[in-house]
């Protein structure tokens, strides 16, 4: 009986998280957002996803993260909860300067370039070996042509 009752209480979480998130996405659906708050959303989603690639690295997860925030536990409640949202900051903050300094040097370093020098040659060599795949190359050259790269 006693697990009967948890799968009825988790039953009825569940269809409350789902109408929850159902209607959380149609409220997100009907948002009209004007231009400038558009481009900062999408520079700062981009941001986003960065800062969370970063900070899930396992170099950075396993050498600087963990057990760094043990300290906190000892601190009052009020003052923990400062330390919480501050250490998150910094954390966000270093990790797009760390994203900016990557797309600068990237575009310095001409990476895209040479990122579809090297997509050709191996579509070449691909063909000619008889290795290819339709759908390999298919998708290869439609994604060149979408983005305005007939070559």
């Amino acid at each position: 009986t006693y697990l009967f009752f948890l799968k009825k209480i988790l039953i009825k979480m569940l269809k409350l998280y789902f109408v929850l998130f159902h209607h959380l996405f149609l409220f997100f659906l009907k948002i009209r957002v004007s231009y400038l708050y558009k481009n900062l959303l999408e520079f700062f989603s981009g941001l986003s996803f960065s800062v969370y690639i970063i900070h899930f690295h396992n170099v950075l997860k396993l050498y600087y993260l963990n057990g760094s925030f043990r300290h906190l536990s000892n601190m009052k409640p009020l003052k923990m909860i400062y330390m919480i949202l501050f250490s998150a900051l910094i954390i966000y903050i270093l990790c797009t300067v760390i994203d900016i300094i990557r797309y600068y040097l990237f575009k310095f370093l001409r990476v895209e370039k040479l990122s579809e020098k090297i997509d050709k040659k191996i579509v070449c060599l691909l063909t000619k070996k008889g290795w290819h795949s339709h759908f390999f190359i298919v998708s290869l050259f439609t994604r060149r042509e979408r983005n305005g790269n007939k070559n």
